[in-house]
C-alpha cells in the first residue's frame, strides 16, 4: 500500500526559520493514518519524503528506509557536502549509536555514514547508515552483519516522534548546505 499527500511548497509550506513545516506535518498526517504495510510518501514542492514501514503501532514503527528527496541537494559543492556530513553526524545525536562519517567520496559526490561503534554482539554486528548524495537525496537504513555473512538490511526500530524527528533533520541539513 502506498499512502501520499501532496502540497505546493509556495503556497502551504511554511517556513520556521529551521525546516520545512508544511513536508514535517505532511509525513506525521501520513504516519498517523497509516496501517503497515505500507509506503508513506509526503510530498511538498519539489521536496520528497519516502519511508517504508513494515510495522508500525501507537509508539512506533518497523522501517526499512527512510529518506529525503530534493533538488536541493543537486548543486552543493564538495566543501558543502563535507560540512553537510559534519551537521548530520552531530544532530542525529538521538539514534541508538552515534554516527560518523566513514567515506566522503568527492569524485562520485557522495557521502557515507555510520554507527561508530557499531551494535556488536557474539552473531553479529548491527548499525545505522546514512547516504547523502548530490544527486539529491539523504536516506537512513539499517544493517546486520552475521559473522560470516553479508551485511542484510532490517527494519529499524523507530519511535513515531524520532521519525518525525528525522524527517525534520533531514530537511534541515538539505536547507543549511
Amino acid at each position: 500500500m502506498v499512502l501520499n499527500t501532496k502540497s505546493n511548497r509556495s503556497t502551504q509550506s511554511k517556513q520556521n526559520g529551521s525546516f520545512n513545516v508544511g513536508l514535517v506535518s505532511q509525513f506525521e498526517r501520513l504516519l498517523h493514518h497509516a496501517m503497515a504495510p505500507a509506503t508513506l510518501q509526503a510530498d511538498d514542492g519539489d521536496d520528497r519524503v519516502v519511508c517504508r514501514v513494515e510495522e508500525l503501532d501507537s509508539i512506533g514503527a518497523a522501517t526499512m528506509e527512510l529518506r529525503l528527496e530534493t533538488p536541493r541537494l543537486a548543486t552543493l559543492s564538495k566543501v558543502q557536502l563535507s560540512k553537510m556530513a559534519e551537521a548530520l553526524a552531530a544532530k542525529l545525536n538521538y539514534l541508538m549509536e552515534p554516527i560518523a562519517p566513514i567515506e566522503i567520496d568527492l569524485d562520485k559526490c557522495s557521502v557515507q555514514l555510520r554507527s561508530r561503534p557499531p551494535r556488536r554482539s557474539e552473531a553479529t554486528t548491527s548499525y545505522y547508515e546514512v547516504m547523502v548524495t548530490v544527486g539529491g537525496s539523504i536516506a537512513l537504513v539499517r544493517y546486520d552483519k552475521p559473522k560470516g555473512s553479508r551485511r542484510e538490511r532490517v527494519p529499524m526500530l523507530l519511535t513515531r516522534e524520532v521519525m518525525v524527528r528525522l524527517v525534520g533533520d533531514f530537511d534541515l541539513a538539505a536547507t543549511n548546505s
